[in-house]
């Protein structure tokens, strides 16, 4: 038995991996809500590597300010070393207090005053905060500049820390008021600029915003005559207003930061883009080009493998960053390194019209990119795979063992994404290092720190790393002149000739279905007028028939399987019309009626010759229907049939579209099981069941905004490319088979799985049954001999995947079931449809669109609860027997008043005579 490592190593590795996780997460964090989690998450989890490393790790807590972090941890850093400076042991203060001043006037200056400022209302006021302060404020360039565009910061910190501030900054201050006029040239524009228009257009552009708004001058006005004043990056973050109130505000793109240059390519439209093209790449690669210059990195031959799926969209708050970062990469390395290609996940002919779409697909690229052998392989991504999960961890595992046992390419994983539930940016795997990255132009800092992250370098490697970043700060900053700022420092500063500037209803809401008459009588009478082909045959059962299931996606207690359909045909499309009051009340003819809610509907158009539909989306959608009630009944919509055909005009592209309510066709069909009153009058009876049968009969189910996760699940879903359907689990229950006949219809009526209903069990399986756990095949190494074996196993992981998928959905998927057709056109028959009423089984109702040769174009099933299954079986015995309480009891195999407490239990107990249902009720006391 080997000797057991002594407890030394042990420590050195917990400091090491607590230092690369802090150091990881300074990189990517900035508190701002990230595609997958919120900014308040982000907030709590960083604050709390900050306390952590700050009690335990203090020198090096300091020294990472020299580390290349981002600007929103290097503020957090130096405010709570100034705010704990009496625990600074007296060997490390000198050192402190250099390194915070460094990093203070490398912040932009809007940063840093606003990190000081918190010293305030942290109540920290020591004799060391109060030199910093004090040094920072008369380091500054320009004070009058300072003094007008940060005015309410540089007022509050001279008050805090007691400052005597320099020639007319004071008065400017302090003495609002003031009518004498001041020397300063700035300072006396913005006294003028109370009551002068002229002076606003000549002070700092967000200065000059605020007072031109309550001046009520004109937004086109302002940005024409406040142009000469602005900084680049104000004219780059103003081109989309400019070009709303059409003035031109031009912009050199080439002094722009690579970052800040990829966000604004990737916030044109693609026309744009598409325009602009050979302007775009010059500014990128320009861009890239000054990066370079400030921190040298010589590659040779690197792949890069850039995440391109919805995720890197990103969020309100950093829109299109990840995607941006990944574009800005990849220029940077075409500079960098000898020989270069790029992987997007998504392939794209041109880089520059690249946007965010599709699943997160890492494993493909990745052997695309270890086919190419390059020294190093870069991937770029948020880190959340899952097509499927885990596989490039596992193509990487496989291919270190089985394929390049030396080493001989390296592989990192870059994420410009904080994950605050692990408290790092997202690791593809353990054989994957991991290092975060905030912005393009910073890959050569971050690349230096990933040998710390591959968890090879010990503790006193990055001890010293950190040593000589830190050295290096100090030393830049003891070279430039007093009162200036590092070259090339990220921060706003003067430009020469002028200052700088820098229906849905509810939400677990029940709903009541409400039917009175036979079902389906309109629809059917509209289908004898129609053309029709042969008619398909009734569904036997509901088969995935030209759709092919792959890895699901998990979110929380929410999984979602996409169904992908890999020949989509364009002669039947599908598009939502929504209405404005969701609550309906349906006319189904001879004075019937279903209320419900229904906050949009279907329309289908088709074609019958193969054709392609003509028009789809809005256009098919049209106008919503209303009908003649409606004036009778405000604040509920009333529609005309369940499924109606819609004739506007001869076209035949015109006359071939029919509108129906999604889920409620088949809700309907369920709530008219056995409506109509019994045949016989039995003297058991109330007068009320002989006369009017069921009516009301009513159903409760929940909207799909109550069901825990599930609208944050269908927020950050990505859609595949070829996606026409979709398998929705909740707590691992089916709760929903949806399909539909295009890719393109899919995608616009993803979200509307939110405004369906549910049944009430799987708010109980969201809440209780926890996370869903998330499917990671694992690769058998000793079956890989070359990468064509690596994607055969990836090819076999996401089909095995799908079939244990469609296993699970068995309670809809293969199993019998009674169909009824509603409605016919052309070679598409509307059925919808009912699983056999089993209680030991998962029971379903839906609707479904089938083609004449079997596939299936359209569906959507609604989850029976256990209730509604016994309710509807006591109705099938009730009505199998002619209603005969005597032998549906014996079918039953209970008594005569047991049966009654059952009907009664059920909520039909109106249906019975008073006096019969009390007596029974009594004598089963």
């Amino acid at each position: 038995m080997p000797p057991a490592p002594p407890a030394r190593f042990h420590t050195e590795r917990v400091e090491r991996e607590d230092l690369v996780m802090f150091i990881n997460a300074c990189f990517a964090c900035t508190g701002q809500a990230e595609f997958y989690g919120s900014s308040g998450g982000q907030v709590v989890s960083v604050d709390f590597l900050h306390e952590y490393i700050l009690g335990n790790y203090r020198r090096l807590y300091a020294r990472t300010l020299a580390a290349g972090i981002n600007h929103f941890n290097q503020a957090r850093i130096a405010v709570n070393l100034l705010a704990t400076g009496a625990e600074t042991p007296a060997e490390d203060r000198r050192e402190e207090g250099l390194l915070v001043a460094a990093a203070l006037r490398e912040l932009p200056p809007q940063r840093a005053l606003r990190a000081l400022r918190e010293l305030r209302e942290r109540r920290v006021n020591n004799r060391r905060a109060r030199a910093v302060i004090r040094d920072y404020l008369a380091g500054r360039p320009d004070p009058a500049f300072d003094a007008v565009k940060y005015r309410a910061h540089v007022r509050a910190l001279a008050v805090h820390a007691h400052l005597r501030l320099p020639g007319e900054i004071g008065p400017f201050l302090f003495e609002p008021g003031r009518r004498a006029p001041f020397e300063a040239p700035l300072l006396e524009r913005a006294r003028q600029a109370r009551y002068a228009k002229e002076a606003i257009f000549d002070l700092p552009l967000t200065v000059a915003e605020g007072l031109a708004a309550a001046r009520g001058v004109a937004r086109d006005e302002l940005l024409r005559r406040a142009a000469p004043r602005m900084t680049e990056g104000e004219r780059l973050r103003l081109q989309r207003a400019a070009g709303r109130e059409d003035v031109d505000l031009a912009v050199d793109l080439g002094r722009a930061p690579l970052t800040r240059v990829a966000l604004y390519a990737l916030s044109l439209p693609e026309a744009a883009r598409r325009d602009r093209r050979d302007e775009l790449h010059a500014a990128l690669e320009r861009a890239a080009a000054r990066a370079l210059r400030r921190s040298p990195a010589a590659l040779g031959r690197v792949a890069a493998v850039l995440d391109r799926s919805y995720s890197a969209s990103g969020s309100s708050e950093k829109r299109r960053r990840p995607l941006a970062v990944a574009l800005g990469v990849s220029y940077l390395l075409r500079a960098a390194a000898g020989e270069y290609r790029a992987f997007w996940t998504a392939p794209t002919p041109d880089e520059i019209l690249v946007g965010a779409r599709g699943q997160t697909d890492l494993a493909t690229p990745l052997l695309d990119a270890l086919a190419w052998r390059p020294d190093v392989v870069i991937v770029v991504s948020d880190g959340f795979e899952n097509d499927p999960a885990g596989a490039a961890a596992e193509v990487a595992r496989c291919f270190r063992a089985r394929l390049d046992p030396g080493q001989r390419t390296s592989i990192v994983h870059i994420n410009p994404v904080f994950d605050s539930e692990r408290y790092a940016p997202r690791a593809l795997g353990p054989s994957i290092p991991t290092v975060g990255l905030r912005d393009a132009e910073d890959l050569p800092t971050v690349l230096g720190f990933a040998r710390f992250a591959e968890g090879t370098a010990p503790l006193a490697e990055l001890e010293r790393y950190l040593a000589r970043r830190a050295d290096a700060l100090l030393a830049r900053h003891a070279r430039a002149p007093a009162g200036g700022r590092r070259r090339g420092a990220r921060q706003k500063g003067r430009r020469r000739g002028g200052p700088a500037e820098g229906r849905r209803r509810g939400g677990a809401c029940g709903r009541g279905a409400r039917r009175g008459g036979a079902c389906g009588r309109g629809a059917r009478r509209g289908a004898r007028g129609a053309l029709m082909a042969k008619a398909p045959a009734l569904l036997r059962s509901l088969s995935l028939r030209g759709l092919t299931a792959t890895h699901a996606q998990v979110f929380a207690g929410v999984r979602l399987v996409p169904l992908l359909r890999s020949a989509p045909r364009d002669d039947l499309r599908i598009a939502r019309r929504r209405y404005d009051d969701p609550t309906a009340l349906v006319d189904v003819g001879e004075g019937s009626a279903y209320c419900s809610y229904v906050p949009h509907a279907l329309v289908v158009g088709w074609t019958e010759d193969g054709s392609p539909v003509a028009s789809y989306g809005a256009a098919l959608a049209g106008p919503a229907d209303r009908h003649p009630l409606a004036k009778l009944c405000r604040g509920v919509n009333v529609l005309h049939r369940m499924v109606r055909r819609e004739a506007r005009g001869e076209d035949p592209a015109e006359r071939n579209r029919l509108r129906l309510l999604p889920q409620h066709l088949a809700m309907e069909g369920f709530l008219a099981l056995h409506f109509d009153a019994p045949e016989i009058a039995w003297s058991e009876y109330s007068r009320r069941a002989i006369s009017r049968g069921l009516d009301p009969r009513t159903e409760v189910s929940l909207s799909g905004r109550a069901i825990p996760s599930l609208e944050d699940a269908l927020r950050v879903f990505e859609i595949h490319e070829g996606q026409c359907g979709v398998l929705l689990f909740v707590g691992e229950l089916l709760a929903s088979v949806f399909v539909v006949s295009h890719p393109d219809d899919y995608r616009a009526l993803h979200r509307t799985l939110i405004e369906d209903f549910y049944e009430e069990t799987l708010l109980y399986a969201a809440r209780h049954h926890g996370d869903s756990q998330v499917l990671v095949h694992t690769i058998d190494e000793a079956e890989i001999g070359s990468l064509d074996d690596l994607r055969a196993a990836l090819r076999r992981a996401r089909a095995e995947a799908g079939a244990l998928h469609v296993d699970t959905a068995a309670g809809v998927i293969g199993r019998p079931i009674a169909a009824e057709r509603v409605y016919r056109a052309g070679p598409f028959s509307l059925q919808r449809f009912m699983t056999e009423l089993d209680p030991a089984l998962d029971n379903h109702l839906g609707e479904a669109i089938v083609r004449d040769d079997g596939t299936l174009e359209y569906a959507k099933t609604f989850r029976l609860s256990a209730g509604q299954v016994r309710r509807a079986r006591l109705l099938q015995q009730l009505a199998g027997h002619g209603w005969n309480l005597d032998a549906t009891a014996a079918a039953l195999r209970i008594t005569r008043d047991q049966l009654l407490r059952r009907i009664d239990g059920e909520g039909f107990g109106y249906l019975i005579a008073e006096h019969v249902l009390k007596a029974a009720l009594k004598r089963t006391r």
